[in-house]
């Protein structure tokens, strides 16, 4: 430790210490160190068990303590207060903001980290108070987060703490209507895949490998008269089953636009798509699809087709053959077979037999499961007596 560090006075200031350097009941002598103290004005404390580092990998467990002194106080002296128990090390002035320090205890003011609960903090005060005070810069970014993109109503939980959402509530509301506004009518590129093929053929699962594999969030539709229903800004959005009483051609082809974000019709309030794929899925032709739906549009089908840039058609048998890729030719006006894929499905459901032996657990936690009895065998060919042999 360096002689201009142990010089320097401290008033409000952290240790942080991980777990398995600290004795048994050691925490508790903190605390009772700190209660018995009279230099101290404040104390907050929280042990952060979930953490991780940028790799994804967990980070060991550690404490946070935050004191605040009725005055400062030498480093040396500061030690001595704690009987020399910890060493100089793991003491750190706290360098900014007393509240900004509290709200880190439970990383209210960091929402990308895990977000502790408030209950799991350890005080002498009423720490929540004054950590409040902190939350305006907090706010900012997440007002500033929202009108980005980078926080959608799908996934608002993940960035913004419970007590943050229910005091600013209007705020946060105001700026995902700020969003919407802000790409309403504006430029996009955006993807439509049709995928046809009989029922049961694995068309909604391989849409969402599509989506998985390119890291798109998901939104399926509900398969009701309003396909939109519960759309909250996700990524992808996969028309699954789509019918023809589901929307009419021009609020579709709306939908279907690849350049130009729009509201789309939806019962309860209309929706502002941001999604970068869509994908329908339906047993009918695309051809089919067009006639079945918009008999009575004078359209043609072309205005479908140029939006649908991809198609997908499914053998009628799930374990046999490949699945056609088509593009469409803008200059021809008509789908071009670009090729044949290995059909992924049979290898997605070996791979889910894990799934399934886990779904039998959950049954035998009731009692064993006895497998069925073996078919009994075919009757023995009876033997004519009669043969001259």
């Amino acid at each position: 430790m360096n002689d201009e560090k142990r010089d320097k006075k401290f008033r409000n200031f952290e240790i942080m210490q991980q777990v398995r350097f600290l004795p048994d009941e050691s925490i508790s002598s903190i605390k009772a160190i700190l209660d018995a103290n009279s230099v101290v004005e404040k104390y907050a404390f929280i042990l952060h068990d979930k953490d991780t580092n940028a790799d994804g990998t967990e980070k060991e467990p550690h404490y946070h303590v935050m004191v605040k002194l009725e005055s400062p106080r030498h480093l040396s002296t500061i030690v001595k207060m704690f009987n020399n128990t910890i060493p100089e090390q793991y003491f750190e002035s706290i360098k900014g903001r007393w509240t900004d320090a509290l709200a880190y205890l439970t990383h209210a003011n960091v929402p990308e980290k895990h977000q502790y609960d408030p209950s799991a903090v350890v005080a002498n005060f009423e720490w929540e108070k004054e950590a409040v005070l902190s939350k305006g810069n907090m706010l900012d970014d997440i007002l500033d987060d929202i009108v980005s993109g980078k926080i959608r109503k799908f996934n608002y939980t993940k960035f913004i703490p419970p007590t943050t959402y229910i005091n600013h509530r209007k705020e946060i509301d105001t700026a995902f209507q700020y969003r919407a506004d802000s790409i309403r009518e504006a430029n996009r590129s955006m993807r439509c895949i049709y995928i046809s093929g009989g029922s049961g053929t694995g068309k909604t699962t391989y849409a969402k490998e599509l989506a998985v594999k390119q890291g798109y969030s998901l939104f399926i539709s509900s398969g009701s008269n309003d396909p939109l229903d519960g759309y909250e800004g996700q990524d992808c959005i996969i028309l699954d089953d789509l019918r023809p009483s589901c929307m009419g051609l021009s609020d579709l082809l709306k939908m279907l636009d690849n350049n130009t974000s729009s509201t789309v019709k939806s019962r309860y309030k209309n929706k502002v798509l941001e999604c970068k794929l869509i994908i329908i899925t339906t047993t009918l032709g695309i051809e089919s699809f067009f006639k079945n739906v918009f008999s009575e549009e004078p359209e043609t089908s072309v205005q479908l087709k140029r939006r649908c840039e991809l198609m997908v058609k499914f053998p009628k048998d799930v374990g046999n053959g490949k699945l056609e890729v088509y593009q469409y030719d803008l200059l021809a006006n008509q789908y071009r077979l670009v090729g044949y894929q290995e059909n992924p499905l049979p290898e997605i459901i070996r791979e889910d037999t894990g799934r399934k032996a886990e779904a039998i657990k959950t049954v035998s936690a009731l009692g064993a499961i006895t497998p069925p009895a073996p078919p009994p065998p075919a009757p023995a060919a009876e033997v004519d007596d009669d043969l001259p042999f």
